[in-house]
Parts: C-alpha cells; sequence; structure tokens
C-alpha cells in the first residue's frame, strides 16, 4: 500500500512538474511569499536563524582583532497544505547554497567574513535545525566611541530547492537581515607639551610656563597635574590641575615658578600627568613625565 502511494505521488509530481510556468521564482522570496497555484501544492519554506557568541565584551581599539563566532541555523517547515513529511522525504538530504553578505556596519570599525558562502543540507525532519559555523573578523579603531553600541548588518540566504526537472521550487528561498551589536573599549592617548623644555629663572622673578594637555582617545578623560621634583630655593605651583577632556581636545595648564633671591646656576622641576577614564577612574593611562630645565647664570 505504501509503495502504491509513493508511486502515486511521484505520478502528480511528474504531472505538475509538466504544467507550463508564467513567471520564473525569485531568489529573494521572503517566508514563502509566493504565487498560488497548482505549483506551490508540495511547496515547503526554507528559514534561517542566526546568533553568535559576543558576549558584549568591548573590543580594544587598534591592538585587538576580535573573532566572533556566528551559528547559521537551517530549517525547513511545511508551507502547503499537502507538504507532509512523505512528500517532504523525497527532498531530504539536497544541497541548499546559503550566501552571506555584509551590509553595513560602524564606519569607525573594519568587518571581514571568513565564509560568504557554504552548502547547507535540507534536514531528515521537518522543524530539525542544522547548524553551521562562520566566523566574523572585527576590529576598531582609535574614532570608535568608549562604550558606545554599534551595529553589524548581515544579510542571510538560503537558496531554494528544486523538484523533478528543476522546474518548480519544492523548498522556497529565505531571505533576512540580522544585526549583531558590537562596542569599542575605552582607549586613552594624551599628549602633554610644555611650551619650552628649558626656560631662564632670574630670581625673584614670575615664570609662567604654558603646558598644552591633549586628549587623543575614544573617550571623556579625566586629567591631574603634579609636580614631582622642584629646587628647594624656588615656589612652584599649577594653575588649573585637574579636570576632564572631551575626545579630541586639549586645554591650556600653567607651570609657575618664582625662585629665591639665592637661586643661582641649573636646576630641573618635574611634572607626571596622570589620567582616567571620567566615568571610570579603574581605566587608567600610563603616566606621562615632563620636565622642564630652569636656569640662571649671575
Amino acid at each position: 500500500m505504501k509503495k502504491i502511494i509513493t508511486i502515486g505521488i511521484i505520478a502528480l509530481l511528474f504531472g505538475i512538474a509538466l504544467i507550463p510556468s508564467g513567471t520564473s521564482e525569485q531568489i529573494n522570496e521572503i517566508n514563502n511569499t509566493s504565487n498560488h497555484g497548482l505549483k506551490n501544492l508540495f511547496r515547503f519554506q526554507g528559514v534561517l536563524n542566526i546568533n553568535t557568541n559576543y558576549t558584549g565584551e568591548p573590543i580594544k581599539p587598534l591592538v585587538e582583532l576580535r573573532e566572533i563566532t556566528i551559528n547559521v541555523s537551517y530549517t525547513v517547515t511545511r508551507g502547503s497544505l499537502f507538504g507532509g513529511e512523505l512528500i517532504y522525504s523525497l527532498y531530504e538530504g539536497r544541497a541548499v547554497d546559503i550566501n552571506l553578505e555584509l551590509i553595513e556596519y560602524p564606519e569607525w570599525a573594519t568587518v571581514e567574513l571568513t565564509k560568504n558562502t557554504f552548502t547547507a543540507q535540507v534536514p531528515k525532519a521537518l522543524g530539525e535545525e542544522l547548524k553551521y559555523n562562520v566566523r566574523i573578523e572585527v576590529s576598531v579603531n582609535e574614532d570608535a566611541p568608549a562604550f558606545t553600541s554599534g551595529v553589524i548588518y548581515l544579510k542571510a540566504m538560503a537558496e531554494p530547492v528544486k523538484g523533478l526537472f528543476g522546474i518548480f521550487t519544492r523548498v522556497a528561498p529565505f531571505e533576512q537581515i540580522f544585526s549583531i551589536g558590537i562596542m569599542a573599549d575605552y582607549l586613552n592617548i594624551c599628549n602633554v607639551i610644555p611650551e619650552s623644555n628649558c626656560i631662564e629663572t632670574p630670581p625673584l622673578n614670575v615664570s609662567i610656563i604654558p603646558i598644552k594637555i591633549q586628549n587623543l582617545g575614544n573617550g571623556r578623560t579625566k586629567f591631574n597635574l603634579n609636580i614631582t621634583e622642584y629646587p628647594d630655593n624656588c615656589t612652584t605651583f599649577i594653575v588649573t590641575d585637574e579636570f576632564i577632556l572631551d575626545s579630541d581636545s586639549y586645554l591650556y595648564s600653567y607651570l609657575i615658578i618664582i625662585p629665591n633671591e639665592n637661586f643661582n646656576g641649573t636646576d630641573l622641576v618635574k611634572l607626571q600627568v596622570n589620567s582616567c577614564y571620567a566615568y571610570d577612574h579603574e581605566l587608567k593611562g600610563n603616566p606621562i613625565n615632563a620636565v622642564i630645565t630652569i636656569f640662571y647664570d649671575q
């Protein structure tokens, strides 16, 4: 009895395959939006789904190449009234081309797919998922704003599976755009530029040395300036020793030096600039040291 049913189904499929079609199927068909008619009596719908192993950990700008695994699952669902398991068994194991395409990603990121195309299979049972892995490689530059989310848009396409003689689509194609969120870590890049590294300082004269502080990193940064060494016979202090700078901005601080009346010869004033992320002081940059030579020959 089962053999008779199978033969009857194959004969029906053969008969349907001989009916001419008015238009060809389009690859970009989504969610089984096919034309109605005899050619869709035994039609199924392919479905793709995507998830990743990205946990949200920020990517370090300039120095890190992050590999993100993309888990692509392919399944087939019932797409028509007559799409039963017996009919479906005629297509199980058939090859299905899967295409992936990067549509858009942040301008501060570089993203590459390690594989754009691979071959999946029609699963053995309706609703069963077959899973495949591909990878994307992501790096971010110094313009990536710290701890701000960016989105990678990835288009996934499953091509159709044709029936007898390759005329009609039996498993419909699928196309969808998926989003993958990424985030850049804080990058601390600072410049400390004294207007002069050597200055004559006559006794009791007030010498003012402008010091340009630049924030070249990717987030708001807090700065603290300290005098770590100075001559005993000089008074020194800093005007504007603590402040916050936005990315790509600068500010002038001022080192004030007043030698005592007995100052003579050459000596050094040493500064240290410490910096950290304005919203998390545990995210620190490396200290920057500056040395100013002062002199007076009587």
